[in-house]
Order: structure tokens, then sequence, then C-alpha cells
């Protein structure tokens, strides 16, 4: 191709992956209701209470309660839509479609520097066409707003490493702060990417003095938003959703594996169990938090074997969990048959096989092995980068790593693999590269 159309091909490539979502969302027939299901409702809620009253809770029969469940990023990212087109989804869902066309050109910068400029544009096209990116960009959820932080992170983070520049350290920092503020899941992540920001200087002082600024500058919003929930509700956490995370995931999935009952019904015992020694024994919230996640973790610690069965389980379910069926629902599909993964959880492979469609079938097929693509590649890419010390690559093949380590559990699915895309896309691009005869090497700027 001529080096004249790469930018007019990354042009297309980010107008198509606009395009396509815009398309699936007015085009979808499913009814609103069926769609805004699970921590939609109170992300929205959140957002109304913050437009409305300039707080950040819920409002019940007993007048407003401070939220500690979630942080305040997605809700004030609705809130900003609202300000500037309106109080309306469409016009969120829109932007968040105009934020994938953005992640689909970082993605491209990104990978250029390690390959050749097609295999940079076909890294870009895979997040474009993606199934589970496509289908959770257009729902109200923090996806795309959060894998936006977490690419712009990566990059600050690589651009501090090659020009040493201060506004560069500064952004990585602040795009994870960013993350953990839409989406707490990304927390501890601060500890694998600590090593990427150390330079060695000519004295230790110099060269302590950036992986502190940076752990600063990372822990000074987190900091900030600890003390308003101090003040508002005399618990200084950064938020409350670790604590039944560990009960009603990780609990609740033991428990159902233990007693052989349906995940949702094993979380609807624990809360049974939790409000009846609450009513019982009433606790200050500091004090309850800690008993529910203690309840949690004693799942765990008992019956380590259970739980390691089932982080697996959601690891697989993260990795390759069917994303293409929820597109041919949103355009009035049947949710029967979801695919080959979700007959193989459901304990008989072969009738649920017999069940799916012969095109659903087919699509699923095609689906896992495109996920198995971006997964073998990507292993390969990461392993040939650690020999050759290719520290860039090694670096998102750790961000890789953290995102399907933490996220294993009952409720893992498609939807947690959306942030790692963009990544598994340039490693496994690389990876290609390095397999088709005569592609010339890019080593970056």
């Amino acid at each position: 191709m001529n080096t004249r159309l790469y930018p007019f091909a990354i042009s297309l490539i980010c107008i198509f992956s606009v395009g396509m979502k815009v398309w699936f969302l007015y085009n979808t027939v499913v009814p609103l209701d069926a769609l805004l299901t699970g921590d939609i409702p109170l992300y929205l809620e959140l957002a109304d209470s913050l437009y409305e009253q300039g707080q950040f809770g819920t409002v019940g029969p007993e007048g407003f309660t401070p939220n500690l469940l979630r942080t305040p990023g997605y809700p004030a990212f609705i809130v900003a839509i609202r300000l500037l087109v309106g109080n309306s989804l469409i016009p969120l869902l829109l932007v968040q479609a105009i934020l994938s066309g953005v992640i689909c050109f970082l993605v491209y910068w990104l990978a250029r520097r390690r390959c050749p400029e097609p295999f940079a544009l076909l890294a870009a096209m895979v997040v474009a066409v993606d199934p589970a990116t496509i289908h959770h960009t257009l729902l109200p959820l923090t996806e795309s707003l959060f894998t936006l932080a977490l690419v712009f992170a990566v990059i600050a983070l690589v651009r501090w490493k090659s020009s040493v520049s201060l506004y560069w350290l500064a952004g990585s920092a602040l795009g994870l702060s960013a993350t953990v503020l839409i989406r707490p899941i990304s927390m501890y992540l601060v500890i694998p990417l600590l090593p990427f920001v150390w330079r060695t200087e000519r004295s230790w002082q110099k060269t302590l003095l950036y992986p502190i600024l940076w752990l600063i500058l990372f822990l000074a919003p987190m900091a900030g938003w600890t003390l308003r929930n101090a003040v508002v509700a005399g618990v200084p956490t950064y938020c409350s959703i670790s604590s039944y995370s560990f009960l009603l995931y990780r609990g609740a999935g033991v428990k159902a594996k233990l007693e052989g009952i349906p995940f949702m019904e094993a979380q609807s015992l624990l809360k049974q169990e939790m409000a009846e020694a609450q009513a019982a024994s009433p606790l200050p919230l500091r004090d309850y938090l800690q008993a529910v996640k203690q309840k949690g973790l004693n799942y765990v610690i008992q019956h380590p074997i259970v739980y390691a069965r089932v982080h697996l389980e959601g690891m697989v379910r993260a990795l390759f969990g069917p994303a293409v069926c929820y597109l041919s629902w949103r355009l009035g599909g049947t949710q029967e048959g979801l695919g080959i993964l979700t007959a193989l959880e459901n304990g008989n492979l072969r009738e649920g096989l017999a069940s799916l469609p012969y095109a659903r079938l087919g699509v699923s097929i095609v689906e896992l092995g495109f996920s198995l693509a971006l997964i073998g590649f990507s292993v390969w890419a990461v392993w040939r980068a650690s020999r050759g010390r290719d520290w860039e690559l090694v670096l998102m093949g750790v961000v890789c790593l953290y995102f399907i380590l933490i996220s294993g559990g009952p409720e893992a699915g498609a939807r947690f693999r959306v942030p790692i895309i963009p990544f598994l896309a340039v490693l496994s691009s690389y990876a290609f590269s390095l397999w088709w005869p005569g592609a010339k090497r890019s080593r970056g700027e």
C-alpha cells in the first residue's frame, strides 16, 4: 500500500468503527428496559443525583443516602454529556461510539511503534469489529470510558519512557487514577506497572523521585474520594464494592458449587443471611462492611479448591464468553443457545450444540476461533518480547495478565475482556507480522 494512504486508511477504520456502533444502536429492536439491567440502573440513578442535587448517592423513603458502592467517574461522565447535549441515553451512547473510534486510533498509534503499518491497521480493525466491544459500547456502562483511560495511561507511560517528559509521567499516573475512579478493578494495577516507571539516573535521589512522584499523582484523586467518604458516611474507604464482591460474587460462587444451586439463588440466600444478622444485631456501617467482607473471605479460605475452580471458570468466560449472540439479540434474534461455551457450561455439550441454529453455531465457532487467535498470538508476542527485552510489549502483556487474573469469578463474562482487547490486538498483530513473510519491523520512535 502507498504510504500516503495509511492516514486515509486509519481514518476510514475509525469512521467504520463509529458507524457500525451507530448502525447497531438505531437498529436495536430489544425494548430499552431489557437492556437496562445489572449495574446500569444504579449508574443512572447516581448520575441523576449528581445532575439534580449535586450529591453522589441515592434517594429513598428515608431521604438521601451517600453512596459508597460505586466511584464517581462514570456517573460524572454521564452528567457531563447531559449538560452538553441533554438528558437522554441516545447522546450518551453516541458519544461512547465516538470514543470507540478514538480508541481505534490510539491502538493504531501504539501498534505502529512495533508493527509495520499494515499490521497496525489490522490491530485497529480488530478493535473496531470485536463483538464484545460493540455490544458494551452501546450500553450505559463503564467499558468505553474505562478502556479509553486505560489505553491513554499505557500510551503516556510509553511516551514517558521514550521522552523522559514529566508531562507524560503525570499523564500516565492521572490516567491510571482515572480508570480507578471509573471502575475500581484497576486499583492494584499500579503494583505491576511501577517497575515500568523506574529509570536509573546518576543519583539515587533522582532515581527514586520519578516513581514517588508517579505514585503521589496516582494516589491523590483516590485519597480525595476516600476523604469524601469519611466525611459524608464516616467510613474511610475508597469504595465498598470490594466487601460486597467478596461475599456476593466470590462467596456466592463457592456456595453455589457446594450446594448445587444456581449462582443467583446463592446470592439471594447470602443477602438474606446478612440482612437477618444486621436486623438481629445492628452494626455500624464500617463494622458491617468488614463483616460482609469477612464472611465472603471465609468461603474462599475454607474451600480454596472450589474457589479456584470458580475463579478459573470465570477467567475462561471472560476470555471466550459469547458476544456475537448479544448483537443478534439486539436485532431481534433469540437469547437461547448463546454459543459453544455456554452449552459446555450448562453441562450437556451435545444437547446444547444440537439446540443451536446452524447459523448461530457457525458464528459461535468463528467467534471462538477469533478469541483463541487473539490469545494465542498475544502469548507468543509476549514470549518473544520478553526474550528480546522489548519492554513495551511486555508492558501490554502485564496489563492483559492482570485483568485476566483479577476478572475471574462467577460474574465474569465477555464484558470483562473489553478493556484488554486493544492490547491483545496490538500483541497479536505484532506476532502475526513476525509470522508474515517479508514484513519489515518497526522499532518505535
